[in-house]
């Protein structure tokens, strides 16, 4: 009987130990009780780290916040098991956990360098496109910048440009792409809109009109002793008498220039083939001395009529007058209202030599100057 009981016992301890050992011991050995080490650890956060400073946040900022949401439950894990009894610690759900934050936080840190990488390339070589036809687009914004539509668009797209490389030198190539994407929109509409407004400048129908017009009055000048030519490309007015060019003087003119004149308030000057219709002394005009030319001519009413009946312009729009060659100038800037300026001195010598019917031929140009040398300079 005591034999019986004693192998009872015995085998009751055998079980017992067994149970520890395997809930214990054993466990020590398979890993359930060790915690992730402190250098996997450290590689986690490292790749983190690393992510951001790829500016993950930039490019897959939900993937960033799943990665932080596994780390955290990973490391709260750890941190809860270490906190248990040393017999009682179980870290496999830990571990699991902690291998599917390190391993999605690998992923995404080299799918950010890849794609930083890309973003990066782009970049360069979308800056070197903005910045080239940004340069092509001054050459010909230096005549088109009174448009205030141009004006915007050329000051949007130098504020992009700028930002877009701001933006690169910080490494921050997913927003530096937006701005060059938005600098170059701006950029190709600016140079597009200002090709297109100074394309007639070298427009095959109008420079025989204006060279006509030109030969006309010279030819004028032999008959009647003296004609005016004004190039509006060259800024120039040519004083011919007797059919030779007696002076040229440097000239200012409306504030839209480069535009043929289409109603009252536009501030270009007008081109047309006209006559002076009245000299102003002093006291009468608002600048010094002053020759009045005819305009509106037949031509400019009936592109008046023209525009108004397509409804191009307004129905209080107005077809203008009062244009002059007058003084005041010298300022070194297109600012009339639509007259051709020139300094008091210059327009005294002008005023003494011109007549009541003196031929004003006002040309947009002659095929040469700084519009057409823009022009022909950019490919």
């Amino acid at each position: 009987m005591v034999k019986i009981v004693f192998k009872g016992v015995l085998y009751l301890i055998l079980l017992l130990g067994g149970i520890y050992l395997s809930e214990n011991i054993i466990p020590q050995f398979d890993g359930r009780k060790i915690p992730p080490s402190y250098n996997s650890i450290a590689l986690l956060k490292k790749t983190i780290d690393k992510s951001y400073e790829h500016n993950v946040k930039e490019y897959f900022p939900k993937e960033m916040e799943e990665v932080e949401f596994k780390t955290d439950i990973a490391l709260n894990s750890i941190n809860r098991e270490l906190s248990e009894p040393l017999l009682i610690r179980d870290f496999t759900y830990a571990d699991t956990k902690f291998s599917d934050a390190l391993y999605s936080a690998l992923k995404l840190l080299i799918k950010t360098a890849k794609k930083e990488c890309s973003d990066r390339d782009e970049v360069s070589k979308s800056l070197m496109s903005l910045e080239k036809i940004l340069s092509d687009t001054k050459i010909l914004f230096e005549h088109t910048s009174n448009n205030i539509i141009l004006r915007k668009r050329f000051a949007e797209g130098e504020i992009a440009y700028k930002n877009a490389k701001e933006l690169y030198a910080k490494k921050r190539y997913a927003s530096a792409i937006k701005e060059t994407r938005k600098g170059i929109f701006q950029m190709k509409n600016a140079y597009a809109t200002s090709r297109e407004v100074l394309s007639r400048f070298k427009d095959p129908s109008l420079l025989n009109k204006w060279a006509h017009w030109r030969r006309r009055a010279i030819q004028e000048s032999v008959e009647g002793g003296c004609g005016i030519v004004v190039i509006k490309e060259n800024h120039i007015l040519e004083l011919y008498k007797n059919g030779k060019l007696l002076k040229t003087f440097t000239v200012e003119l409306g504030a839209n220039s480069i535009n043929q004149k289409m109603y009252a308030g536009d501030r270009a000057t007008p081109e047309g083939y006209y006559r002076i219709s009245g000299k102003k002394g002093y006291g009468k005009s608002k600048y010094g001395l002053a020759l009045l030319i005819n305009y509106p001519n037949e031509e400019d009413r009936q592109r008046f009529l023209t525009l108004k009946s397509r409804r191009e312009l307004g129905d209080r729009s107005k077809i203008g007058g009062l244009i002059e060659i007058h003084g005041g100038g010298g300022r070194g800037f297109d600012w009339t209202d639509g007259c051709v300026a020139l300094t008091d001195s210059e327009m005294e010598y002008v005023f003494k030599i011109a007549k009541v019917g003196t031929p004003v031929a006002i040309i947009g140009s002659m095929g040469s100057g700084p519009i057409n040398s823009a022009l022909k300079g950019i490919k």
